[in-house]
């Protein structure tokens, strides 16, 4: 699909599709949570394959050697690492201070796009 319809185009259809999926979360209607689970499946299989392609394809326009394309893809999984971790850490001084409401999390993924 990102390769017919450009992967530029899909990475931005997954922001918007997980927003969607996100927000549908605080509705107390049982068919928006279910458009809403349905979203977050949607938006997770773009996360796992429009930016994959989008860096072997630059790698392959670029005629940057085959080796790099590993290292890349091991910088790209060290720094989701850190940024999980991170988000973790201000998840948490964000539920310490905003007491024990139990979407508190969600509101804050909304803010920070982090998932």
């Amino acid at each position: 699909l990102a390769d017919s319809w450009g992967r530029k185009r899909m990475a931005c259809m997954y922001c918007i599709v997980y927003t969607f999926s996100c927000l549908a979360k605080h509705v107390r209607h049982f068919g928006i949570l279910l458009i809403g689970r349905v979203l977050g499946g949607i938006a997770t299989s773009l996360l796992f394959s429009v930016f994959d392609s989008w860096l072997i394809k630059a790698h392959v326009n670029r005629n940057i050697d085959k080796s790099y394309l590993a290292k890349s893809f091991s910088a790209a999984n060290y720094g989701s690492s850190f940024v999980a971790i991170v988000a973790g850490l201000i998840a948490n001084k964000v539920v310490g201070q905003e007491g024990d409401h139990p979407l508190q999390p969600m509101f804050s993924r909304e803010l920070l796009m982090v998932d």
